[in-house]
Order: C-alpha cells, then structure tokens, then sequence
C-alpha cells in the first residue's frame, strides 16, 4: 500500500460523505416534488369538479342579485341601491374637574354634580 499521509484520507472520507449527502438530498428533494405535483393534481381536480357542479346549478335567488354579483350586471332587473354610510361624527366629552364624570362638549355645568366645567 502506498504512504498517504492521513489528511488526505480524512479529504477522500470527506469527498464521499459529501457524494452520498448530495444524493440522498436530490432523491428526497425528487420525492417532495412529486407529491407536490400529486396534490396539485388533486386540488385541480377537485376545482373543475366544483366548476361543473356550479355551472350545472339552477340560476340564483333574486336574494343573491345584488350590485355586488355579475348577475346584477347581466340582468334586466334594476339593482336595489345602496344605503349611503353616513360618516360618524366622533363625539366629544369633557371629564369633570370634580367629580370625574363625561359630560357633552356643550355642556357648561356638570350632569351629576353641578359643578362648572
């Protein structure tokens, strides 16, 4: 046997594990993507079963016509309209000195004690 000094065995060792690491992680990556692929399949599958299912539905209530859906869109009914949000006014109270009550900002006497604010 020849004289190889100890570090390069230690290198060769090293070379080998690192192969085998590299082969084992291609392998595991290979079947991760695999089952990826596989439930991926399954989810589409799964989609345009429910595709068909709402396309082979009866036409919905009036209840589910609304500005929101495209059968508002597309149908000959006029849409109810909307409510208008009427912007909330925030409302200002003024604690009182003496007794720590909320009183209204127009308030000049205290509700509960009398005292003014």
């Amino acid at each position: 046997m020849p004289n190889i000094p100890p570090t390069a065995w230690a290198i060769g060792a090293l070379a080998v594990l690192y192969i085998a690491v590299r082969i084992w992680a291609t392998r595991a990556e290979d079947r991760r993507r695999a089952a990826h692929e596989e439930r991926m399949q399954k989810l589409m599958a799964e989609r345009e079963a429910a595709q068909l299912e709402d396309e082979s539905a009866a036409e919905p209530p009036d209840s589910a016509i609304g500005p929101g859906s495209l059968a508002a869109v597309t149908s000959d009914k006029d849409p109810k309209p909307e409510r208008a949000a009427s912007p909330q006014v925030p409302q200002v109270k003024v604690r009182c000195r003496a007794c720590k009550t909320l009183n209204d900002e127009s308030a000049t006497t205290c509700a509960e004690c009398g005292a003014e604010l």
